[in-house]
């Protein structure tokens, strides 16, 4: 990866996976004969490759020998398998936020892009930490709330101010902007947020109009997308979140994304409605000041 890029152990184990399951296939060996050359059940190469256990790197030594990947190969795969053994800063969050989030929020870390959209609320990532504790207030427990604070800050730290930051498109049903959360003050710091977010060079922020009509899709979703890795999508939903892997989810994703972009505001169009609604707000709120351009 590049090494302004942080090395996330998500996507370092996600990689591993997927150049050990690629080493069988051209060794053209099954999982069963594979695990019955090792001594090994049928279930733990098959948990090994899809990815819900860790793997040592005395195992990871032992597949490569078996697969016969030669020297610079195999080091290759042990230097993955002691990067994805490293605990990001989400692992102390394990309790408080289910597994799915936890994998996502990893691989959001060494993204090369991010493609968000929400119908409901302002996406993680870019939320002020006013609107973020509204948005948490009364729906989780004291440590899940200031579990929420504490993650919303470390991953706009991550992901946006790192030393070379993903594209990120954030596409916003127009819904999520006249949604009041908490009040209009907060609503007020929130769209000024985003026409500030507007003018970095690396996000572009696009609003749907409602006269856009019925989405292409009902529900919000984000999709990542890395240099050397194959995209992957999540939603977040009640009772669980969902990771999206399958080619055919993804393709479907990036297509309704693509269909609902084009159907936005335009860059301009759209930062002159956020300054419009912040202006309406600020006014509501009796703090009403030029917005900026």
């Amino acid at each position: 990866m590049d090494p302004d890029t942080p090395t996330s152990p998500v996507i370092a184990a996600r990689r591993l996976r997927a150049l050990l399951r690629r080493a069988r296939e051209v060794s053209v060996t099954t999982q069963a004969e594979a695990a019955s050359q090792l001594g090994w059940s049928m279930s733990k190469l098959m948990r090994i490759e899809s990815g819900t256990v860790s793997v040592t790197a005395s195992d990871v030594a032992a597949l490569a020998r078996l697969y016969r990947v030669g020297p610079e190969i195999e080091a290759r795969l042990l230097a993955l398998a002691e990067a994805a053994a490293l605990r990001g800063w989400w692992w102390r969050f394990r309790r408080q936020f289910p597994a799915p989030f936890q994998t996502y929020v990893g691989l959001e870390w060494g993204a090369a892009s991010i493609r968000l959209y929400q119908l409901v609320v302002m996406p993680g990532l870019v939320q002020t930490p006013a609107y973020t504790e509204h948005v948490n207030r009364g729906a989780y427990g004291l440590p899940r709330h200031e579990a929420a604070a504490a993650v919303r800050q470390l991953r706009q730290e991550g992901v946006l101010n790192r030393p070379r930051p993903p594209q990120i498109y954030v596409l916003l049903d127009e819904s999520t902007i006249r949604r009041v959360i908490g009040d209009e003050q907060v609503m007020c710091g929130q769209l000024r947020w985003l026409l500030e977010l507007t003018r970095r060079p690396n996000v572009d922020i696009r609003i749907r109009p409602f006269t856009a009509g019925t989405t292409s899709y009902l529900t919000s979703f984000s999709l990542l997308s890395f240099e050397d890795d194959p995209d992957i999508g999540y939603i977040e939903g009640i009772p669980d979140d969902t990771l999206l892997e399958s080619p055919e989810h993804i393709s479907g994703a990036r297509t309704a994304f693509a269909r609902m972009w084009d159907e936005s505001l335009t860059r301009a169009q759209t930062r002159t409605l956020l300054r419009r609604v912040a202006e309406e707000y600020g006014a509501s709120a009796g703090t009403a000041h030029d917005v900026g351009q």
